[in-house]
């Protein structure tokens, strides 16, 4: 038994139509490529916040002839980045509880702006940012008057940062404590 032929007209649009397929299907001509912009070091830690703050507890005592016996205190450190990306403005909060060798007890508060160099990198794979803290003079505000000693002085003070999922966390020098959180 013979097939009958099968008409050229049908057999032309099933050519057509397997063209026009592998034409859809990317067997034309390649698409433009378009280059992936990558984000820099700043980029990706303003992406998680350009305002971050720290808290610090820090406690110890003394010996003669130092007139404090013992301390406990917080440090507050907020920094916002700038836009430029080269500044940052710091706010420090100290508070503190002294006891003195005479059982004398103080409160003291201190505070102060500062500006910041900041520098952005990448550090083993990790957005980074180096702060510099220039020194710093403050004057503390005790209850009840008379704290034998009214300066705190902080001397100037690199300190480095990697961005760590959420945090600022601090990787150099090795005796940095701070972590930052963001606030926004």
């Amino acid at each position: 038994m013979q097939r009958p032929p099968v008409a050229p007209s049908l057999l032309a649009v099933a050519l057509l139509a397997s063209a026009a397929l592998a034409t859809a299907c990317g067997g034309g001509a390649p698409e433009a490529e378009v280059p992936i912009a990558r984000e820099g070091p700043a980029e990706e830690i303003f992406r998680v916040g350009k305002e971050w703050e720290s808290q610090a507890t820090e406690t110890g005592f003394r010996t003669p002839p130092s007139p404090i016996a013992t301390f406990s205190g917080t440090v507050l450190s907020r920094v916002v980045f700038s836009d430029d990306q080269r500044t940052a403005k710091e706010t420090l909060r100290f508070e503190a509880t002294y006891k003195m060798q005479n059982g004398r007890e103080f409160r003291c508060t201190a505070g102060t702006e500062v500006t910041l160099p900041v520098r952005f990198a990448d550090h083993h794979g990790e957005a980074a940012v180096e702060m510099q803290r220039p020194r710093v003079e403050l004057v503390r505000r005790c209850v009840p008057d008379g704290f034998p000693e009214p300066r705190l002085d902080l001397p100037p003070a690199t300190a480095r940062f990697a961005l760590r999922a959420d945090r600022l966390v601090a990787f150099a020098p090795a005796a940095e404590r701070r972590e930052y959180l963001p606030l926004q």
